[in-house]
């Protein structure tokens, strides 16, 4: 009796949450000015879009499910064949990444999921893509999601929270501090460290950051972005890094072989002028001494 009361009390405390949800966001509607349809399409909408993302995460918990048990057992195989025994980490890390769209943080993520042999990566950015996974199939960022995005983010930080993951990875821009401080107090408080890691993030680093992302935001984006960046004392800073700079191209050097052949030609010509000027003196030197030589003799 006490458990049903228990599960009772927290069913009707999530439906109590929900409805204060929806009249928040119903006020929040009403404030920038939308109508009643517009409203009941949006819900419409939400609704359809939570019934799909409902769908694909139960496919993804349960093929996540199946791929730890399927490292779990080769582990348990490699333990047995040395003859050692399974050591199961008792340390429990929640890493949050803040950083502009394409600073690397998506590639930092994975390189820090690889050290831990139960590592999450939560984003938001996997919604976007077609795959609901991040960097499967087709990227189309949707303005529409972004709430719900988030919403989902949060929601899968929890359950990872609560099934005790090793390592969970936050893989999110996370300007504001807001954006992320729940998560923190959220599992400090189930026994998780953090660490807070940050790309730098300055105006003179936008057009190379936008080079190399795969989102294609506007300038615009970014500048905005920087304007909401909160700073953070617990962060580690991190610089980024790019690729080599392109080579020179082969057309400057061929014009420089040119430039050496035209010098090299005018020397020439230069150098085979001065003797023939030498040669044409020496011939009418000559003319005058024969000619001062036959007058004294005809005298």
């Amino acid at each position: 009796l006490q458990k049903a009361k228990e599960l009772a009390i927290q069913k009707a405390g999530k439906e109590r949450e929900k409805m204060l949800a929806q009249q928040r966001e119903s006020a929040r509607m009403q404030q920038k000015g939308i109508t009643r349809s517009e409203y009941e399409q949006y819900v419409k909408y939400r609704n359809e879009q939570q019934q799909k993302h409902e769908i694909a995460e139960k496919e993804r918990r349960r093929r996540l499910e199946a791929q730890r048990r399927a490292t779990e057992e080769s582990e348990k195989r490699r333990a047995a064949a040395s003859g050692q025994r399974v050591s199961k980490s008792s340390v429990k890390g929640l890493i949050v990444l803040r950083g502009l769209p394409g600073s690397g943080k998506t590639t930092l993520a994975k390189k820090l999921a690889q050290r831990s042999k139960n590592a999450r990566i939560c984003t938001e950015d996997r919604y976007h893509w077609s795959g609901k996974e991040d960097g499967v199939g087709e990227y189309k960022f949707q303005p529409q999601l972004v709430f719900l995005a988030r919403e989902w983010c949060t929601k899968e930080i929890r359950e990872c929270i609560q099934s005790n993951v090793n390592l969970i990875i936050l893989d999110n821009h996370n300007a504001r501090i807001s954006m992320y401080e729940d998560h923190i107090q959220y599992a400090v408080e189930h026994g998780y460290r953090f660490r807070i890691i940050e790309f730098v993030a300055t105006a003179s680093l936008i057009d190379k950051y936008r080079a190399r992302s795969y989102k294609k935001f506007p300038r615009e984006v970014y500048v905005k972005l920087l304007k909401l960046w909160e700073h953070d004392p617990r962060t580690e800073l991190i610089n980024p890094t790019f690729g080599p700079e392109p080579p020179i191209p082969k057309k400057t050097n061929e014009n420089t072989n040119d430039n050496d052949k035209t010098d090299k030609q005018k020397d020439d010509k230069t150098d085979g002028a001065k003797p023939n000027d030498d040669n044409k003196k020496s011939e009418e030197s000559l003319k005058e001494n024969n000619k001062s030589d036959d007058k004294p003799n005809d005298q």
